[in-house]
Order: C-alpha cells, then sequence, then structure tokens
C-alpha cells in the first residue's frame, strides 16, 4: 500500500511518545480528533482553495486561512489541545507544487493513512498493551513484592542494604503519587507501603543473623524457614506472616536477634495482606 508509510510513521510516533502518559488512550483520543480535523482541513485546502488559485503563490496564499485556523484552534482552551495535531497534519498533507497534479482518491487515501496511525496506536493501548493509572500502580506493588521476594530468596541479600533501601523508597515514593492520581485509598496505599518496608529490614535483620559466625542450628533453621516463606509473600501473605510470628516467638531467647521489629513486619504483613490481595495481577495471587 503506497500510503501504508504514513501510517506506520504515525503509529511509530504515537507509540513511543505517548507511552509515558499517565493514561495514553485518553490522549490518544484527543489525537485522533486533531488528526482528524487536520485531515480534513488538508483535503478541503487541496480540492477547494487550490483549484482556484494560478500559480504557486497562490497555493500559499491559499494555504493561509486553514494555518490561521490551527492558530484560533490553539487559543481556546477546550479545543488546545487537538491544535498541535491538527497543524502537523495539516502542513504534513499539503505540498504546493504547480501545476496541481493526483487525484482525490489519492489524496483521500493519504489522509486516511495519516489518521490511521494514531488510530492504530490508540487500538494498541487499549487491546495490545493496556496503560492506566491502575495498570502502574499493579505494577510498582508487583515489582515492591518481587523485591522482597528476591531479597528473601539472596543468601547474601544484607550486603546490598543501600540498594535494595533505596529501590523500594523510590517505588514507596511512586506509589503514593499513583495512587493520588487513579483515586485509590492514599491511607491503604501507605499502610501497604510501610508493610513492604518492614519487611525489606526483616529480611535485611535475617540475613546479617545468619551470616554471623556460627548461628545456632536451631536458630538457623527457623530464619531459614522464614526466609523461605518470604519468597512466595506474593502468593500467601498471610501464610508467610504467620511463619514469621512463629519464628519469633522460637527465638525470644537470642539477644542478637531484634524481635521486636521482626514482630512488627508480621503484624503489618498480617493487616495488610488486602493490600497485596487488591492490587496484586490475578496471575501471582494464590
Amino acid at each position: 500500500w503506497q500510503a501504508g508509510a504514513f501510517m506506520m510513521l504515525g503509529t511509530a510516533i504515537m507509540t513511543t511518545v505517548f507511552s509515558t502518559a499517565d493514561n495514553p488512550v485518553q490522549t490518544m483520543r484527543f489525537v485522533v480528533i486533531g488528526q482528524i480535523l487536520g485531515a480534513a482541513g488538508a483535503l478541503a485546502c487541496r480540492w477547494l482553495a487550490w483549484p482556484l488559485a494560478t500559480g504557486e503563490i497562490g497555493l500559499v496564499l491559499s494555504m493561509m486561512p486553514f494555518i490561521l485556523l490551527g492558530g484560533l484552534v490553539f487559543a481556546h482552551r477546550r479545543t488546545a489541545i487537538i491544535g498541535f495535531d491538527y497543524n502537523m497534519v495539516l502542513l504534513l498533507l499539503l505540498q504546493p507544487m504547480w501545476p496541481l497534479a493526483g487525484s482525490f482518491s489519492a489524496s483521500l487515501t493519504a489522509a486516511g493513512a495519516v489518521v490511521l496511525g494514531p488510530l492504530m496506536a490508540l487500538l494498541s493501548y487499549r487491546l495490545v498493551f493496556p496503560i492506566n493509572g491502575q495498570r502502574r500502580l499493579q505494577t510498582l506493588i508487583a515489582m515492591m513484592v518481587h523485591e522482597i521476594e528476591a531479597m528473601a530468596a539472596r543468601p547474601d541479600a544484607s550486603r546490598q542494604r543501600p540498594i535494595w533501601r533505596a529501590r523500594l523508597y523510590h517505588r514507596v515514593l511512586r506509589l503514593v503519587r499513583w495512587a493520588e492520581k487513579t483515586g485509590n485509598s492514599r491511607q491503604q496505599v501507605i499502610e501497604g507501603s510501610f508493610a513492604v518496608l518492614l519487611l525489606g529490614s526483616a529480611v535485611l535483620h535475617m540475613d546479617e543473623l545468619l551470616h554471623q559466625q556460627e548461628p545456632r542450628p536451631s536458630v538457623a533453621r527457623r530464619l531459614r524457614a522464614a526466609r523461605a516463606r518470604l519468597c512466595n509473600i506474593g502468593r500467601d501473605p498471610l501464610r508467610a506472616a504467620r511463619t514469621l510470628t512463629k519464628a519469633v516467638s522460637g527465638l525470644a531467647d537470642d539477644p542478637a536477634v531484634d524481635h521486636s521489629l521482626l514482630r512488627e513486619a508480621a503484624s503489618e504483613l498480617a493487616s495488610n495482606a488486602s493490600f497485596f490481595r487488591a492490587f496484586m495481577p490475578a496471575s501471582h495471587r494464590s
């Protein structure tokens, strides 16, 4: 398809430029509207105004009303959001060359190909890879949970304490931001994030205890059991909380163990189990 290059150009641009938008689907709706109006303006200029021109200067002057209309579209607060796409498509499709050549069907095909670009991107964002605030919220929570699981599974996690902490803190801040944008319960997100931070500290503390010189076999066994259960915290948070609580009870006589940290981490995990169940993708639920 000769005009397919225009469609591929628009699709490539729209799927890369707007992939970082908060809600690409909503943004792409305005882009499609703007490009439809731009294509309509280009067709009107080519087949209604240009046939009246007598030379190249006439072609350029005939374009001016349509270009100035783009300025008016930009000037109004309700239509400014479609102004850029209107002007871009208008100037892309209009090629003032004298004498005039081409057919109406060719111009209509090129205009349709240009509009199909953002339309294909819109369908991609909606059907192939949906991106919205709720999806980003779920992704952040899944990343935080997987981070705790990775920490629990790694024998030397405590040696990378600054890296683990930096990642968790950064994701917590982003999580709260997305909760405000999507209208989700900010308090629930904050409490769930606090539970994740406590679990991260608990995992690092247990790793440090296991790396002490010759820990008692009973202590090492309970710590490893707790860590093994935390490796699947995303699937069954309540079971992980019970295992951690049981481990704390069995280590009550060990002065090296921070009992308050482990006990509080288990309590927060049990209290916020619904946080993980509410936002974790279905494929990661128990």
